[in-house]
């Protein structure tokens, strides 16, 4: 799978986003915003990650949502069981 991500600041990188997609065998893609690079085209990725300019809300993990009817998990932790899904 082609993952890319849009990130805003360069001293916010994907951390375990990265991990994850290189332990699955996935490609990892970025556009680096703060440096003006250009956006990919739509066929060149298969999901997009947005990178927010600060993860301050998304640190709060008793801040969680229910993953939807038909969608399935994506991402988890011990802390916060649904940190991401698909539909």
């Amino acid at each position: 799978m082609k993952i890319h991500y849009l990130q805003h600041v360069p001293f916010e990188g994907p951390a375990n986003i990265e991990a994850w997609a290189k332990s699955r065998g996935h490609d990892l893609s970025c556009t680096r915003l703060f440096s003006d690079e250009k956006l990919p085209g739509l066929a060149n990725f298969d999901w997009l990650i947005i990178m927010p300019e600060r993860f301050t809300a998304l640190h709060w993990h008793g801040d969680t949502f229910e993953i939807p009817a038909g969608a399935m998990r994506a991402a988890e932790s011990q802390a916060c069981p649904n940190q991401a899904f698909v539909l």
